[in-house]
């Protein structure tokens, strides 16, 4: 049974790669504190199918359109368990349109869910991590950070700015022990 030293954050875990990296963690014996919009059945079952309650993994709401909302959650989080070893930022939002065509009001809806609102959850999170020099944070982006494929500019420069981030924060935080991590570096 893993004890306090392995707990992971998982935003957007409630479905797509979120809910597959909460299983694996599951599978591989890791305590889950997964955060979710809205909890979804998908979600519950994966955490809670075993009898034994024994507190292992905490489903928490977070709404990454919301800073009180994250500031909550993180602070319910480590009510709960004190120390965490990984943040996996999963959650996001996919919103799409031709340059030409993107309104300003979902530009900056898109990055404050995609950017902002994951740069704020790490400063929370991070904090805790300097304190116990160990961690790691996966931030996970996509390739249309990468490339430029029409009808991506708010979905693909959000990302881009996250995979910039990342590398910031690798440089930042590599001093105290804690890994970052953008799977778009490994492709």
């Amino acid at each position: 049974m893993p004890d306090q030293g392995n707990v992971v954050i998982v935003t957007g875990a409630n479905r797509g790669i979120g809910l597959a990296i909460a299983e694996r963690l599951s599978h591989d014996r890791y305590e889950i504190a997964a955060c979710v919009r809205s909890r979804s059945s998908e979600l519950e079952q994966l955490l809670y199918q075993s009898d034994d309650q024994n507190d292992r993994h905490k489903i928490f709401e977070m709404d990454l359109a919301n800073k009180d909302s994250i500031r909550e959650a993180v602070k319910s989080i480590f009510a709960w368990k004190r120390q965490v070893v990984a943040l996996v930022n999963c959650a996001g939002m996919a919103q799409g349109s031709l340059f030409s065509m993107t309104r300003m009001t979902d530009l900056q809806t898109v990055f404050e869910v995609n950017y902002f609102a994951q740069i704020y959850l790490t400063q929370l999170v991070v904090k805790k991590m300097i304190r116990a020099k160990s961690g790691s944070i996966v931030n996970i982006a996509s390739t249309a950070g990468i490339l430029a494929d029409a009808g991506t500019l708010s979905y693909g420069c959000s990302k881009a700015a996250l995979i910039h981030a990342s590398k910031i924060m690798a440089t930042e935080l590599g001093v105290y022990g804690i890994r970052v991590i953008d799977p778009c570096f490994l492709v």
